[in-house]
């Protein structure tokens, strides 16, 4: 697999990461914030007198919990990462690219379904994330095996 030794061609590695982390957090948070919104708005249209937009508020709802639901992972997943690389915890960052994996599966698959060139831009840009996390991952790994061969 690719490795890098920076982020961005000029930040370390381990910097880089820390940011990816960070502004993963910071739009998981904005994520569960318009989807409690979302919520709220639909719960307001099924008050309405209108049958015809109390099912559609339904639908809104559903949509807003199962997206709540997933930026709630998604924000679970980013303290993973960012307690794995501050605490030196190569397995919470691995849990963290294995989740990563699996969403850049859905999003790849999705961009196939709708082939649009925005979403594309943004898969790889999440693909360069994950070989950024990747890379730090492995070079965590190589540095815990050489402490432990120095033990010895």
């Amino acid at each position: 697999m690719i490795q890098f030794e920076k982020c961005c061609f000029y930040i370390p590695r381990k910097t880089g990461c820390l940011i990816i982390g960070y502004l993963n957090l910071i739009g998981s948070i904005i994520g569960l914030l318009f989807s409690i919104y979302g919520i709220v708005l639909g719960d307001q249209a099924t008050r309405s007198s209108k049958p015809k937009h109390v099912d559609v508020a339904y639908m809104i709802i559903g949509s807003a919990v199962v997206l709540a639901l997933i930026f709630l992972l998604a924000f679970a997943f980013c303290i993973v990462l960012l307690v794995g690389i501050n605490k030196n915890k190569p397995g919470h960052v691995k849990a963290y690219l294995k989740y990563n994996l699996i969403f850049l599966t859905i999003h790849a698959v999705l961009l196939l379904l709708s082939i649009q060139i925005d979403a594309l831009l943004l898969l790889v840009l999440f693909i360069y994330f994950f070989l950024v996390i990747n890379s730090y991952y492995t070079k965590m790994q190589e540095e815990k095996a050489t402490k432990e061969i120095q033990k010895v």
